[in-house]
């Protein structure tokens, strides 16, 4: 963070899960998610994405596998007439 600089943040994104704001004086992305602000380095904005990213697919392929257990679970209990 520059002392000599005053922080100007530039809204980068926003939506129901929060916000993400730049500080091009300070070098800063401040992520912000509820009562919990994150306060990063921009250069790693970009694995943090990443991370998500993979994060979410990896949640998905989860929700995935379990409704199927799930389904095959139902199917093998239900008793023919």
């Amino acid at each position: 963070m520059n002392k000599n600089i005053p922080c100007t943040k530039i809204l980068l994104a926003k939506n129901e899960a929060g916000s993400a704001g730049y500080c091009e004086s300070c070098d800063v992305v401040e992520l912000g998610i509820g009562a919990i602000s994150i306060r990063i380095v921009a250069t790693d904005l970009y694995y943090i994405a990443q991370l998500l990213k993979v994060a979410d697919t990896n949640m998905a392929h989860y929700h995935l596998a379990k409704d199927c257990e799930q389904h095959q679970s139902v199917q093998s209990t239900e008793v023919v007439h």
